[in-house]
């Protein structure tokens, strides 16, 4: 029970955080969390404590925490870091996605068009981390599998704020589905260089956004 509540705390204040319910900057206590979760402080202490460690949250001065700022050498560290995993990740799945692993990403995408247009933001960051998992676990390499959803876990504010804005929908949604038919075609170094533009075009807009999302 005690593990139930503990996860579900997690998941919950993830969310407010990643769905920018809570925005970078904004103190959280946890006795105020406790009592909007209407659950005891122990399962949201303890999910605090872990969301600590991924980074989307530090602990202030005296007591209580704040969504994390990200500053720029550590937007540019894990986007280095996710950029020579993705390459090693795209090999791997080229070379083991079976046909039902692509029709099922080429049927999330079609669908995701219509998401990208009149979706909520919550429902386009859900479509948009989903398509990157279905890569992912296409691999069929639990050891990539693993490490990189670690570093989802610390960037996925990065995505979420990337998505923001119409600019950021409509990149996103267009590299999709460009990258989904380099992956039909199991063109690896076309989907290799999609990725890579995928990635790199990052910076640029979170430059845009810096006030928001930057310390």
């Amino acid at each position: 029970m005690a593990e139930l509540l503990r996860e579900k705390a997690y998941r919950l204040i993830k969310n407010k955080v990643v769905y920018f319910e809570l925005k970078p900057g904004d103190r959280i206590l946890e006795s105020k969390l406790a009592q909007d979760l209407k659950m005891g402080r122990m399962p949201v202490r303890e999910a605090m404590a872990r969301l600590e460690s991924e980074r989307l949250i530090v602990r202030t001065k005296g007591y209580g925490y704040t969504v994390n700022k990200l500053k720029n050498v550590e937007i540019k560290d894990y986007l280095e870091i996710r950029a020579r995993l993705e390459n090693l990740g795209v090999t791997l799945l080229i070379e083991r996605a079976t046909d039902k692993d692509i029709a099922r990403m080429k049927k999330h995408v079609e669908k995701a068009v219509e998401i990208y247009k009149n979706g909520s933001l919550r429902k386009i960051i859900q479509s948009d981390t989903r398509f990157h998992d279905m890569m992912y676990r296409a691999t069929k390499s639990e050891a990539f599998y693993d490490t990189i959803s670690s570093l989802s876990d610390k960037t996925i504010i990065m995505r979420a704020a990337a998505l923001q804005t119409g600019k950021g929908r409509e990149m996103s949604i267009k590299d999709h589905i460009e990258m989904m038919k380099a992956i039909e075609k199991r063109d690896l170094v076309n989907l290799q260089g999609l990725v890579h533009e995928h990635i790199q075009y990052a910076p640029n807009h979170y430059e845009s956004i810096r006030g928001f999302l930057f310390s």
